[in-house]
């Protein structure tokens, strides 16, 4: 009876080693996925139905050179939507427009036209244009941004 018992515990101890090695193995080897451009335009596609103008403020239209080659001018013509943590921000937002339209010329202008043609280059773009404007305002006070329109030429 004694002898099974030891068996029954060898046995069960196997298994919890095996599954925590199994544990651990995927924990050191997963590597999180990157974005897919079919994922990424479809959560765009429904952020961008859940915009709400009176929450946000907005650059109409902007252009931006971008590099290029001599002879051959690129540009990003866009429109952005900022949405800040809070209403009372709005205010300020439309105050310092100019720092605005000045950060989206700065950042915008040193990507490259391949780079802002993907859906992860305008993620990128999206995130340092956020991180770019709560580092100017020494706070955070976007909170996330969407592009009304986004044309490269």
């Amino acid at each position: 009876m004694l002898n099974w018992i030891n068996k029954i515990l060898l046995f069960l101890s196997l298994i919890v080693s095996i599954g925590t090695l199994s544990i651990f193995i995927y924990w050191f080897n997963y590597e999180k996925p990157l974005p897919t451009d079919s994922v990424e335009t479809e959560k765009l596609l429904k952020a961008k139905n859940e915009i709400k103008a009176e929450n946000s403020f907005q650059i109409k239209k902007l252009v931006v050179n971008l590099p290029s080659r001599p002879g051959r001018l690129k540009f990003l013509e866009t429109g952005i939507y900022f949405v800040p943590f809070q209403s009372s921000d709005i205010k300020i937002l439309e105050d310092h427009e100019f720092i605005l339209r000045d950060t989206v010329i700065d950042v915008a202008g040193k990507m490259q036209e391949d780079e802002l043609n993907t859906v992860t280059g305008k993620i990128l773009l999206e995130e340092k244009l956020v991180n770019q404007i709560n580092l100017i305002f020494k706070r955070n006070i976007i909170k996330e941004l969407y592009f009304s329109a986004f044309i490269v030429q």
